[in-house]
């Protein structure tokens, strides 16, 4: 005897113009649900419109629909609900606070702000990343499942040992990859960068990936070792990415600063999980979303402040049984714990719990 698969259909985030969904979407949503360990107990379809077929549940991911109209899009979640589909909500940041302070671009704006808040309290459930996050949103939907990211096994392969490193034999490459949403998060360590990179000019390079197009960041580092890597536009969608990434970032260590605020507090440690999938030890900022994830000097290296910076890349860069150990540590870690061979099925039970389906029996 079996049970009937639970039929699931996802409203994804697009790009706009491309109509492709984002990366988060694929990480978040159409991976998991997708993955061989669940696909026997989940039917997964997908798109930008509501599904013209039977399915038992809707999730509606992020801003799904940038326009943002619920009293359009209201009548047509009646409708479904209606028919005994449940509606899911998904969402992966605080996008209610994000640009919240005086002066910041409006984006999302107020508009596509109360829309969210709209959603979130109409949803059958919610599903989010972090504990923060949940704790967040609670007042507006008290029915919760939080789901930490996982990467996609059938992506990756298990990295390469690091490469040792001396005066004499080689150079040491570090990096960070991160969009243009975190310039002021890199622009915050400037300082330690310059110095490490000065001191080091003819044994280190530092590399770019994502916001290498920045007038700004050029200017700061100006003759510095520095180098900025393009995304190619063919590498746009989410596989591609990761092969383009696995082709081309071969880092000693990289980095992962994160200002501290009401906002990053309920961010996730994917950064980690980045780098640490590769191989690649990490210094990440010492705050709420990688502490429960890295130990300090075991797995990677959390920096405090400037000088904390300052400290550690010169130690990573200086020590190559360090980046070793770090790296072991970390690629063991994400490789027992958070890839979707182990974690796909997280994502089934968050969708039981909070829509109560638990699926008839069939002989």
């Amino acid at each position: 005897m079996s049970v009937t698969a639970l039929r699931a259909h996802v409203l994804y985030e697009y790009r706009p113009r491309k109509t492709l969904p984002h990366n988060c979407s694929h990480i978040r949503l159409l991976r998991p649900l997708s993955h061989p360990s669940v696909e026997s107990e989940l039917s997964l379809t997908h798109g930008l419109q509501l599904p013209s077929h039977p399915v038992d549940v809707v999730i509606i991911e992020r801003l799904w629909d940038y326009s943002c109209d619920w009293r359009q899009q209201l009548p047509l979640l009646r409708a479904i609900r209606q028919q005994g589909t449940k509606i899911i909500y998904e969402i992966d940041d605080d996008l209610l606070r994000l640009n919240s302070e005086v002066g910041s671009p409006r984006r999302p704006s107020e508009e596509k702000k109360m829309w969210l808040r709209q959603v979130v309290k109409y949803s059958d459930g919610v599903i989010v990343s972090t504990k923060p996050l949940a704790s967040k949103l609670g007042h507006l939907n008290p029915n919760i499942e939080v789901v930490a990211n996982a990467l996609d096994e059938r992506l990756f392969s298990r990295s390469r040992e690091l490469k040792p490193w001396n005066a004499q034999d080689g150079v040491v490459v570090f990096g960070y990859m991160g969009t243009f949403t975190h310039l002021n998060d890199l622009i915050s360590i400037i300082q330690p960068l310059r110095s490490t990179l000065a001191r080091f000019r003819d044994r280190v390079r530092f590399e770019i990936v994502g916001i290498g197009d920045s007038t700004t960041l050029k200017g700061a580092f100006n003759d510095l070792p520095v180098s900025f890597l393009n995304i190619p536009a063919e590498a746009v969608s989410y596989e591609r990415f990761v092969s383009w990434m696995l082709e081309n970032v071969h880092w000693d260590f990289g980095i992962a600063p994160l200002l501290d605020s009401d906002l990053t507090r309920s961010k996730s440690d994917i950064k980690f999980l980045d780098y640490a999938v590769q191989g690649i030890p990490g210094i990440f900022s010492d705050v709420p979303a990688y502490r429960e994830t890295v130990r300090h000097l075991e797995n990677g290296i959390l920096a405090t402040d400037t000088s904390s910076w300052e400290k550690w890349l010169s130690s990573l860069i200086l020590n190559s049984q360090l980046r070793l150990q770090l790296a072991t540590q970390a690629h063991e870690k994400v490789w027992r714990n958070r890839m979707l061979k182990t974690e796909a099925k997280k994502w089934l039970s968050a969708l039981r719990n909070l829509t109560g389906y638990m699926g008839a029996s069939r002989d």
